[in-house]
This record gives C-alpha cells, sequence and structure tokens, in this order.
C-alpha cells in the first residue's frame, strides 16, 4: 500500500480534498497511462509503478498544481491529463537517460485517427476545421502529422498515401514505424520516411525542408486552436 505524507513545504492536498477530487484523479490517471501503453511508451506491467509515482507527485504538489487551475479554460479532468502526462514523460526520460520528444501536444490530434480519446468531444468540430483550413486532411499531411506525433503506422496508412507501390516495397517504410517510436527525434523520424516521399512525389525539397513545412503547418494549427477554443495549446 502506498504511504502518501504531507511534503515539508505544506503544499501537499488535504486528504478531504483528495477525497473530494478523488474519481477525477483517478479516471484522468487511467486514461493517461493507457493512452501511452497503446501508444507503447510504457509497458501495460510498469502501469502500477508508474501510477503510484503519479499520484504522489500529485498529493505533494496539489496547492502548486491546483494553483495553476483555470475553471475556464476547461475541466479539471483535462488539466490533470495534461499534468499527468508532463510527469509522465519525466519520468520515462529519466528512465532512459534522455529526453522524449512532443513536438506538439497531442490533444491536438483528436479528429478522425489523430487521437480522438483525449480531448473534450467539443474541440473535435474546431480541430477538423483547422485541418481543413490548412490543407492537413490529404493522405499525405495526414501520414506526416502522424508520424511528427510519434504514433505508429499501419499499411493502411501508407497504402492511403502511395496506392501505386507495393506491400513489399512499402514493408520496408512500415518497418521501422509500426513499432514504439518515440524515443526517436523528427530529424530522425523524417530522414526513415523521406525517401518514400521521394518515390510517390515527382518532385520533393529534401527531408530538413520538409520536416521545416510540417513545423510550420503545425504551428498555424496551434494558433488556429488557441484562436478558436477555449484551451491553451502550446
Amino acid at each position: 500500500m502506498l504511504s502518501i505524507k504531507k511534503n515539508s513545504t505544506g503544499t501537499g492536498m488535504p486528504w478531504n480534498e483528495w477525497a473530494d477530487h478523488f474519481i477525477v484523479v483517478e479516471g484522468s490517471l487511467a486514461r493517461t497511462l493507457g493512452r501511452y501503453v497503446r501508444r507503447g511508451l510504457i509497458l501495460k506491467s510498469e502501469c502500477d509503478d508508474y501510477a503510484q509515482e503519479l499520484r504522489l507527485t500529485l498529493f505533494e504538489n496539489w496547492s502548486s498544481v491546483f494553483s495553476k487551475y483555470d475553471p475556464d479554460r476547461g475541466d479539471l479532468g483535462v488539466y490533470l491529463r495534461v499534468y499527468f502526462r508532463s510527469r509522465l514523460f519525466d519520468l520515462v526520460a529519466k528512465q532512459y537517460g534522455r529526453p522524449l520528444f512532443e513536438p506538439l501536444d497531442t490533444e491536438v490530434f483528436c479528429a478522425a485517427d489523430f487521437g480522438g480519446d483525449f480531448v473534450l468531444d467539443e474541440l473535435v468540430p474546431v480541430l477538423e476545421a483547422g485541418l481543413l483550413f490548412l490543407g492537413l486532411t490529404t493522405p499525405k499531411w495526414r501520414l506526416l502529422l502522424k508520424v511528427y506525433s510519434f504514433q505508429c503506422l499501419s499499411m493502411d496508412d501508407l497504402r492511403l498515401y502511395a496506392p501505386g507501390l507495393g506491400r513489399v516495397c512499402l514493408r520496408q517504410y512500415l518497418r521501422p514505424f509500426s513499432v514504439p517510436y518515440s524515443l526517436r527525434s523528427d530529424n530522425e523520424n523524417m530522414a526513415l520516411i523521406y525517401p518514400l516521399l521521394c518515390q510517390v512525389e515527382a518532385h520533393y525539397s529534401e527531408a530538413d525542408s520538409v520536416r521545416r513545412l510540417l513545423a510550420t503547418k503545425v504551428r498555424k494549427l496551434r494558433d488556429y486552436l488557441n484562436k478558436r477554443s477555449g484551451y491553451k495549446f502550446d
């Protein structure tokens, strides 16, 4: 049984507050861990250990964490999932001895196959409009957005973008992206997917130019969401 104590700075959560928010805390924790088990960042067998670490961190820093929460910007569950995700990344990065790469809040990809289990339903139409407005709904950009946000790819993702290439050819591009790859940098991932772009596109810029263009589009999408939703994406 985990023993939780108020820390020496007096910023921990009183037991009555813990009880009041227990359902929201546990629900947010379960959804965060479940998401990153599915994405391959952590193993299912590790969830209990990470859950105890995250509960303890929240409990000891509750006053500080809660003081930054603005109910007008969203519900507590969303806020806690963002907090748990950040702390989880810290724990995993410490385990592997290097920072993790998450260039854009993966909350952004909540429409279609862009991570729909992590964002309030009310944000989905805003995001879909933003993706359409910025021309990010084509097979090419859907594929690159998935790579950018470290989502595992399937053969269907590649065939949608490159229907003229055979399975044997596509399999070589699928292999490095069909298993968890969040410990690689976006530069490394772009270098791996770039040869496929060259095969499909008659004329294509160098890999670094593609990466910069994608980063620009993601930044514009983030700005679009910040202006049109009640939430902050940074």
